[in-house]
């Protein structure tokens, strides 16, 4: 279903509150017609020095982003949110929600590897202008944390909050 519409990062928001936010937001407001089962809402930014880096708006942004987090560790941050839906409502009580967080270190890439990287369309869409099960696995470390999380959906988490959502209730 589609997610709705994301918005942006409120002043002040760290980028935990922000993913939270925004997985929840997309879980709840799903389209659900008559469908019951359970739905999840998730959501992934890259965080530098704790400013979020969302997705780039073009090219420019994207080798921007990217020059920015060479040579430099930065967090990365999925939110996931689940509900459970019958005949199309959501269950009241049913609202879990988590966040994970990852460090990722980004090494030197080099000038022709970034301009081919940026003439294709891997960058679009992706926190941070890139993902790390792509072609900057290449220039990307997982220093700390879940490997699943960099590439935005945290199974440990997803699966302790389906747990949870699944012994709310309404069952």
């Amino acid at each position: 279903m589609p997610p709705g519409h994301e918005t942006e990062a409120v002043r002040g928001e760290n980028p935990r509150a922000h993913v939270l936010r925004q997985a929840r937001a997309k879980a709840l407001g799903a389209e659900l017609g008559k469908a019951s089962g359970i739905v999840l809402g998730g959501d992934t930014v890259v965080s530098l020095e704790g400013r979020i880096l969302g997705k780039p708006g073009d090219a420019r942004e994207a080798e921007a982003m990217l020059e920015e987090l060479m040579g430099r560790t930065h967090e990365v941050w999925s939110g996931l949110a689940l509900v459970r839906s019958e005949g199309g409502r959501l269950l009241e009580g049913s609202l879990r929600s988590g966040a994970s967080c990852s460090r990722v270190r980004f090494g030197h890439i080099p000038g022709a590897s970034l301009r081919d990287y940026l003439a294709g369309d891997e960058w679009r869409d992706k926190a941070g202008a890139y993902g790390i099960q792509g072609w900057a696995g290449g220039f990307a470390d997982l220093v700390e944390g879940s490997l699943d999380n960099v590439i935005g959906l945290p199974m440990e988490l997803f699966a302790r909050l389906l747990e949870e959502v699944l012994g709310a209730p309404g069952e």
